[in-house]
């Protein structure tokens, strides 16, 4: 927004190109007849007030602070403020850069200090509270001027009843104002109100913690509504570690590179993230295709958050989890009546609880033909019928499927609709396995250690660990990895975590490698007289079977030359010249890809 818009408002002019959220502000701020050039009477609680306030908000401020602390790390290098406010705007606590710290020194944005819309205008935290939403507030569209070199991005936190119990917000120059961090500000803000709903559970109070699948038969509507209406509700665990982890550079719209959500910086994940930046903006259905593990649900929250609709609720479901006689209730939701045990006034489904946001089917090819027909019907009609009710509501969400079954292999079984086939896979991603973006691995492992490893202690990573995990095949992708990492720093004697403390099968790459079809190294080495010659095995035999091995390997890498040199156990520059010698060429290990 341009300056201009400001400075007409101001002086009683209709003002243009102003979002409506930020025109509303502007509206108050004026009833509450506030300088629109400078703060003349900032609200700043005394020091004992203030410690009765933090004290009073023990809970929140011990939910938050790992997050915040995860937040400055993510935003490391730029100038930054990460902030949390109480229900009443005051701040209670703050991280960020010093230098940036002590300019905003300069309009009291410290702890003890009330940024709410009557006293300070327009801005991020105020305005998250009154319209009760994340919201971005950039430069001039703060209402006071000297709040113009602020931008400010807030998400407001609920407690487990739903209520606003605080809200996080980050702050930054004028010259962040490009930078997409409400989707930080939303994600931080689930995960407080994650922690806070597992101290609830921890104390014995029954709370769900979001992403958790309810019970049909105990679950009240209040409670699914809640589920569902928080932006990206179910987001992750609840995160208790404050361990550093690899700072994330902040992408600018339209084609962020790395995701707060997605870990890995390899070729690979940057391709699945650069094709979820572009259809992020669209309004098609989505289908999502990978092996167990492989972070379907990551990809499909971060295209929820990339897309105009990132305010609007995110549900998921596992189809694959329910039975077949509760996925349609689960799905489309009942009428009152509409079976014996129904719930007086009926229940909402999750495509009710989707409408405006998104919907994410895991496992879509698990369902029945029936429910396959059903939901063929809402993508066609865009609409829904409870169970039990011949009275339609109409339906404005988005679709996005996954799968780890070869869903065109069912179709023609007959398992799969062929309609309905074509109208989820208007657009695909295909994840790559974990084996196919192996120097992900690099960025994993630190980040699940951080997740793991308690706080505040400071853990060394061998390099043979590095070594063992990438001739590791993982068939359980990240998923995988990330239990490995977590039975390591249960079991780890101490700080230093080596090939030791690795459990057998990732210290035995060369079995893991027969068992998927490929040779042991010692069959490609160059340099040294390999067993098989002295078993007895002809030279010619020895050629075919190296070339089998190599282009096993690189079938397995995806064509990539250093993860495949490693999968054998030699140099690249070793495999480079036995793809000479052995003739094989880009065409022989693509075929299969094709």
């Amino acid at each position: 927004m341009k300056k201009s818009a400001w400075f007409a408002f101001v002086h009683g002019e209709e003002p243009t190109a102003v979002e409506p959220v930020i025109l509303r502000s502007w509206q108050r701020s004026r009833n509450h007849k506030i300088n629109p050039e400078r703060i003349e009477d900032n609200d700043i609680l005394p020091t004992s007030l203030l410690e009765e306030r933090l004290h009073l908000a023990e809970p929140l401020l011990r939910a938050a602070r790992p997050v915040l602390a995860l937040l400055a790390n993510v935003l490391k290098g730029c100038s930054h403020v990460i902030l949390l406010s109480d229900r009443d705007g005051y701040i209670l606590d703050l991280l960020g850069d010093p230098a940036f710290l002590r300019l905003s020194q300069a309009v009291y944005l410290t702890p003890g200090v009330s940024w709410r819309e009557a006293v300070k205008g327009t801005n991020a935290i105020g305005t998250a509270l009154v319209e009760t939403m994340p919201v971005r507030v950039l430069g001039p569209e703060h209402f006071v001027r000297e709040n113009h070199f602020l931008c400010g991005w807030a998400a407001p936190i609920l407690d487990p009843g739903a209520s606003i119990v605080g809200v996080l917000g980050i702050s930054g120059p004028a010259a962040l104002c490009k930078a997409r961090l409400l989707e930080l500000a939303i994600l931080a803000a689930c995960l407080t109100e994650a922690n806070l709903r597992l101290m609830n559970y921890e104390r014995g109070e029954s709370v769900p913690i979001p992403g958790s699948v309810p019970d049909p038969e105990t679950e009240t509507e209040t409670e699914t509504a809640t589920a569902g209406s928080t932006a990206a509700a179910g987001l992750t665990a609840p995160l208790h570690s404050t361990a550093p982890l690899p700072p994330l550079s902040v992408p600018d719209y339209p084609q962020p590179l790395t995701s707060p959500l997605w870990v890995g910086s390899g070729e690979a994940s940057r391709r699945i993230l650069q094709r979820a930046a572009k259809v992020a903006a669209t309004q098609t259905s989505i289908l999502l295709l990978g092996e167990s593990g492989t972070g379907k649900e990551i990809i499909a929250r971060h295209i929820h958050l990339l897309s105009p609709r990132r305010d609007g609720p995110f549900v998921a479901l596992n189809c694959s989890a329910l039975p077949d006689s509760l996925v349609e209730s689960e799905l489309f939701g009942y009428a009152e009546g509409a079976f014996t045990g129904a719930k007086r006034g009926g229940k909402s489904g999750k495509f009710e609880l989707a409408n405006g946001g998104t919907i994410f089917l895991d496992e879509i090819g698990d369902v029945s033909v029936n429910v396959q027909l059903a939901l063929l019907r809402v993508l066609q009609d865009k609409e829904i019928y409870r169970i039990g009710s011949g009275k339609a509501q109409p339906l404005n969400v988005r679709v996005i499927a996954a799968t780890h079954r070869n869903l065109a292999k069912l179709v023609h079984q007959g398992k799969f609709r062929l309609d309905l086939y074509y109208r989820l896979k208007v657009i695909t991603i295909n994840l790559s396995p974990l084996r196919e973006r192996i120097d992900d691995v690099y960025d994993l492992v630190p980040h699940f250690m951080a997740k793991f490893w308690p706080a505040g202690d400071i853990y060394h990573i061998a390099p043979e660990v590095y070594s063992a995990f990438l001739g590791y095949s993982w068939p359980g992708n990240v998923r995988e990895l990330e239990n490995c990492i977590a039975s390591i720093c249960a079991l780890a004697d101490g700080p230093s975590i080596t090939a030791t403390d690795l459990p057998p099968e990732i210290l035995r790459p060369t079995a893991d490698l027969g068992s998927q079809g490929v040779k042991a190294p010692e069959e490609v080495q160059p340099h040294s007289q390999s067993p098989l010659s002295s078993s007895g095995t002809t030279p010619g035999l020895l050629r075919i079977q190296t070339r089998e091995t190599i282009l096993e390997a690189l079938s397995r890498s995806g064509g990539r030359i250093a993860p495949a040199a490693r999968l054998l156990g030699i140099g690249r520059n070793t495999l480079y010249r036995k793809l000479k010698e052995l003739e094989i060429g880009r065409g022989d290990f693509y075929e299969g890809y094709r």
